[in-house]
């Protein structure tokens, strides 16, 4: 039953995953969100803050679907996704607002460095009261379900696929 936050904008790296470093050089947005990924030093105050709250978190850097599939897996637990994190505007036109399409993109990415947490719902208002505190980008994109490991989406289990560099395309 936790929720599901996401933090940071996703799906420019994942848009690179899909369309290569080429053409996607050309896209002005995708080198806005590529080119220096920041990380947020305030969230390592707010997970301190709210250490009772938080089930779970884990940094971005492999990947969101990745990360949900590992945080998943880890604590033997289904994640339902009910809604993508933020993305850039302009993939939002490209997907022409499609959640599965904007999931698509944004699952398979990597280099975001954003956190995904899983907050209990009794302190819910208070890590999102932080977030806003600190007007760090986030996004409840879905819940703890009592599933098998894995990530789902309309109750039906998906696959992430995720570049690795030893097996390619995994």
């Amino acid at each position: 039953g936790d929720s599901i936050i996401v933090t940071g904008i996703y799906g420019a790296m994942g848009y690179v995953a899909k369309h290569g470093i080429e053409h996607s050089m050309n896209k002005e947005w995708v080198v806005k969100y590529t080119k220096k990924p920041t990380t947020r030093l305030e969230l390592g105050y707010l997970i301190s803050n709210n250490y009772k709250a938080i089930s779970a978190s884990m940094d971005v850097s492999d990947g969101l679907g990745y990360t949900l599939e590992t945080l998943s897996s880890l604590s033997n637990r289904g994640i339902q996704i009910e809604k993508p994190p933020l993305t850039p505007p302009q993939l939002l036109e490209h997907c022409n607002n499609d959640p599965k399409c904007l999931l698509d993109y944004a699952l398979i990415g990597g280099e975001e460095y954003g956190v995904v947490m899983g907050v209990k719902s009794q302190w819910l208002n208070n890590v999102i009261r932080e977030l806003e505190y600190y007007e760090i980008p986030y996004s409840i994109i879905g819940r703890v379900i009592d599933a098998e490991p894995g990530l789902y989406y309309n109750e039906v289990k998906i696959h992430i696929k995720r570049y690795d560099q030893f097996k390619g395309w995994a």
